[in-house]
């Protein structure tokens, strides 16, 4: 629970907000429950669920990263995988399947919690948590074995921690930023692009830029910002060897942004990968 300290304490008011609208995001967790299993879905079913072939949940960086995590990539996404030993335990039913896509969803609100608290107020986080948990795609999304949710809840772990960073910058929270990269890495496309995002976003731009002052650049290719962006590279290359030595190789190619076995089909060309940037 180290990861959602806060030293902010909430008053009795603020306490029966918080409690009231978990309580409406759990019914709207419990209600909907689509009985439907989607193209996408039934794919990863049928690879993670094969009575022949139970999956090693091995936390590899996908060849093909999309909506099924299995093509071409023998190990496919391990926090879908993990549904099939959460089934062999308490039964293969849709509602059991699709657990860990709900966890991810509450866990995904709670961290957007913290996020928009720490930058805005308690009322606009409360607001944008209802507004996130009530949106359709969110619940569509929330209620299906597909990796978007993960990805989702990776992202918001990444802007979690990156604001760590960015109010003590030291060793602890730089090998917390790289463990939130590469765990923003594992998934779905959008995973990597928003990880190599958010790591350009501090490098390369800063707050007191201005492009007409030279005088501004020297902060933003100082010693220390030089120095944190080794330290968190040597930390992501580190994480990524011991979730799975194999990451390397795919980390240090293009194939990590621009996937060969996809180009034609969203990541044309390389103006097509800023635009989806």
């Amino acid at each position: 629970m180290f990861l959602f300290r806060s030293n902010n304490k909430l008053s009795n008011i603020d306490f029966s907000y918080l409690i009231i609208t978990f309580l409406i995001i759990i019914y709207f967790t419990i209600t909907y429950s689509p009985p439907i299993i989607s193209l996408w879905e039934s794919a990863e079913i049928y690879l993670d669920f094969l009575p022949t072939d139970k999956r090693l949940m091995v936390l590899s960086i996908s060849e093909d990263p999309v909506t099924s995590g299995h093509f071409n990539n023998s190990f496919g996404y391990a926090f879908l995988i993990v549904s099939r030993y959460i089934s062999d335990i308490f039964g293969n039913h849709l509602s059991i399947i699709r657990i860990p896509s709900t966890i991810y969803g509450l866990f995904a609100l709670a961290l957007f919690f913290i996020i928009i608290k720490k930058w805005f107020d308690f009322k606009l986080a409360i607001l944008s948590i209802l507004l996130l948990a009530t949106n359709q795609y969110f619940l569509i999304f929330q209620h299906l074995l597909l990796p978007q949710m993960a990805t989702l809840l990776m992202m918001f772990f990444l802007i979690f921690r990156f604001q760590k960073f960015n109010e003590k910058q030291n060793f602890y929270t730089i090998i917390l930023l790289g463990l939130a990269f590469c765990l923003c890495s594992l998934n779905y496309i959008t995973g990597r692009l928003f990880a190599v995002s958010i790591i350009f976003y501090y490098f390369l731009i800063h707050n007191n830029l201005h492009l007409l002052k030279i005088s501004t650049f020297k902060d933003v290719f100082s010693k220390k910002r030089a120095k944190n962006f080794l330290y968190l590279l040597i930390s992501i290359v580190l994480i990524f060897t011991i979730l799975y030595p194999g990451n390397i190789f795919l980390f240090f190619s293009k194939e990590f942004i621009m996937p060969s076995i996809r180009i034609g089909e969203y990541n044309p060309g390389l103006f097509e990968i800023i635009n989806n940037i």
